[in-house]
């Protein structure tokens, strides 16, 4: 990835400070990470969305990383709604330890809230594909039509919160209060999306 110039004249290369998960964590929070796990578990089989109640079923329970492992220990063997499974996996302790390790390098707030570099990074971010985009975009930069779709909906759909059991909306892009306090706003022109700036 080439440098990017920051409002302050200086060159960071923004793109290779930020890996995958961290990436979509600072775009979209914690609901982000778990969106860009479940769309590698399905891209390559491992799991599966029946659009029929939109429930998530896994096919062959073999992890990549931490995340991916609560992916798919999220999902029991009779399957479980897509927005509930992604609520599941955003309060994780694998995807907190994202948060808490973006905070301890400057790029949250205490209160999990973006810092003035974070927004910087993530205002340089630049165009990407496959996982990377879904990873800065949200349910848009999902390539394959049919998944995007199905999160498309579920956007819009009514999830609730495995632990308080309130109901919230924007399933895959809304801020979600991940343990850490964290909110803001996701980039990109997902549906169920909001525009408020953090």
């Amino acid at each position: 990835m080439s440098p990017t110039a920051t409002s302050e004249g200086n060159v960071m290369a923004v793109d290779t400070e930020l890996d995958l998960y961290e990436t979509a964590f600072l775009c979209g929070g914690p609901q982000r990470v778990a969106m860009v796990a479940l769309v590698a578990l399905c891209e390559d089989g491992r799991a599966e969305i029946h659009p029929a109640g939109h429930r998530v079923g896994a096919v062959r329970r073999e992890s990549d990383d931490a995340v991916e492992a609560a992916a798919l220990e999220a999902i029991p063997e009779s399957g479980r709604h897509l927005g509930y499974t992604m609520s599941v996996i955003a309060r994780s302790p694998a995807v907190e330890t994202i948060g808490e390790a973006l905070r301890a390098r400057g790029l949250l707030t205490r209160r999990m809230t973006s810092s003035l570099r974070g927004r910087s990074l993530r205002s340089g971010l630049t165009a990407a594909e496959g996982l990377r985009r879904v990873a800065i975009e949200g349910t848009s930069g999902i390539e394959d039509v049919r998944l995007r779709n199905l999160f498309a909906i579920e956007d819009a759909g009514e999830v609730h919160d495995p632990r308080s059991g309130r109901p919230f909306t924007g399933a895959a892009d809304q801020p979600v209060d991940s343990g850490l306090g964290w909110s803001g706003s996701p980039t990109g022109g997902d549906s169920g999306g909001h525009s408020g700036g953090f």
